[in-house]
């Protein structure tokens, strides 16, 4: 990211003359996806001129199962050629928490799993926890049964060292009470805590569950600087008190009316967020209930989108492909491992992946034209990730179908010379990478100061993402 910003603030002070500060302002200011990569996963960032686009996502394939990891994987960071993970581990009665590190090369196998902290002994029982790296230390976020439950479960935070020393509780007091599903983050950029915290919203339910009948849970954000003082601040339980709605996610009239947000877990990919939540309907007694859980079951997994990791867009809620992973890869979902050019989660002790540049994806069967917002690339070619339908689904020749032809276009949205539709097309074949190229030629020289839009006329495909 780092060398491809650096070109561009290099070729900006070439092509226009101005100083470096005001080169800087032009580069940064314009450079929304600043690492070169730009994800069909927004649909406000596309303009749809023609065709019946959908918004879809590629679902995790399975790899593997890995064999001698014995604790949730939570976060990661490289380390030379591997990963190390750190995660949590409780026993079966919920009377010790243990936080561990390990490391690995594909997620398959671990090696040098050791013990970081045994938490002390709880006052009623651990819950949940999440565990983050954050600025050198490793910070545990974990709470214990409340007592009354119905009042919230209590919130603590353990930090330490990667080597094991220095590992104390920070909190006195119990931090706030609350629900025991939530989702810990780390925001380098911004330097604080993101807590993805399930809570919830006083409303009539047609089918009760372990929370009554007029409860239902919802998502809400808090923030800190340090995992003791959270803005929003506030307490809340099943019996009370509520935070305000101002404060809360909720289903919207496009959910069936039953949902709710279970569990949510967030991770930075690239420039944006990214983040599975897991939905969940109730539905009558006397109907059998989640495996062990005491209600109704999960609904399905969703995948959720951000820029920032506060505001949150829901393209994809009839379209995220679980299908077969169920709810384990939302549930368990940590920041991704990259191994050989693909991102991969371990999910209980199932091994699941993805490409980076394909998990989203816009599609049409029919024909479509869809134009991008400015872009601002530097040497070339652009290569745009896209597969025909027809192909994928092993058609027959004759009922191969489909295309992909790219026009050039300024950046107030006008034809450039030289660089129309017709100069740069592709007809199907198996190929899933496309090297844009206008009669041979990647890019005009000069490329426009102000950047360049792409419009997009393709049939029977999916296009996941461009890297310029």
């Amino acid at each position: 990211m780092f060398m491809t910003v650096l070109r561009r603030i290099l070729h900006t002070m070439i092509r226009t003359g101005k100083p470096l500060a005001m080169t800087l302002t032009i580069v940064l200011s314009a450079c929304v996806h600043a690492d070169g990569l730009f994800t069909f996963a927004f649909p406000g960032e596309l303009r749809v001129d023609y065709g019946d686009v959908a918004f879809g996502t590629e679902r995790p394939r399975f790899v593997g199962m890995t064999t001698n990891l014995d604790f949730r994987v939570c976060d990661v960071m490289p380390e030379g050629d591997r990963t190390r993970v750190v995660g949590l581990r409780y026993d079966e009665d919920r009377q010790s928490a243990e936080v561990w590190t390990a490391l690995t090369t594909d997620v398959l196998d671990f090696s040098q799993a050791r013990r970081l902290f045994r938490l002390p002994r709880p006052d009623n029982r651990w819950l949940a926890g999440d565990v983050v790296l954050a600025g050198g230390h490793v910070v545990l976020l974990i709470c214990d049964q409340g007592r009354p439950a119905v009042k919230g479960h209590r919130f603590h935070c353990f930090s330490g060292q990667l080597d094991g020393t220095g590992w104390k509780r920070r909190n006195d007091a119990p931090i706030y009470r609350g629900q025991d599903a939530f989702g810990l983050a780390w925001d380098k950029e911004n330097k604080r805590f993101i807590n993805y915290q399930t809570a919830f919203q006083k409303r009539p339910k047609r089918y009760a569950d372990n929370m009554g009948n007029d409860v239902r849970r919802v998502l809400h954000i808090r923030t800190s600087p340090d995992g003791l003082a959270w803005t929003p601040g506030g307490s809340f339980g099943v019996a009370g008190p509520y935070l305000p709605e101002d404060q809360l996610i909720t289903p919207d009239e496009e959910d069936p009316g039953e949902l709710e947000f279970y569990k949510f877990r967030p991770m930075k990919l690239a420039d944006f967020w990214a983040g599975g939540m897991v939905n969940y309907v109730p539905q009558p007694t006397g109907l059998p209930r989640s495996g062990h859980l005491p209600h109704g079951p999960f609904l399905n997994c969703e995948w959720w989108v951000s820029r920032d990791g506060m505001k949150w867009e829901r393209p994809f809620r009839h379209t995220s492909d679980f299908e077969g992973v169920l709810f384990k890869f939302c549930h368990f979902a940590h920041p991704p491992i990259p191994v050989r050019g693909e991102y991969r989660w371990l999910a209980d002790e199932e091994v699941y992946a993805l490409h980076p540049d394909r998990m989203f994806f816009i599609a049409c069967r029919a024909n479509a034209e869809v134009t991008t917002p400015v872009l601002h690339p530097v040497g070339g070619p652009m290569m745009l990730q896209a597969g025909f339908e027809s192909v994928r689904l092993g058609r027959k020749s004759d009922l191969r179908q489909g295309y992909l032809m790219v026009e050039l276009r300024t950046a107030d949205d006008q034809p450039i010379d030289g660089f129309p539709k017709e100069h740069c097309r592709f007809l199907p074949s198996d190929k899933t990478a496309f090297p844009l190229r206008w009669n041979g030629t990647p890019l005009p020289d000069p490329t426009p100061r102000q950047g360049i839009r792409l419009k997009l006329y393709f049939r029977d495909m999916r296009i996941y993402s461009l890297r310029y």
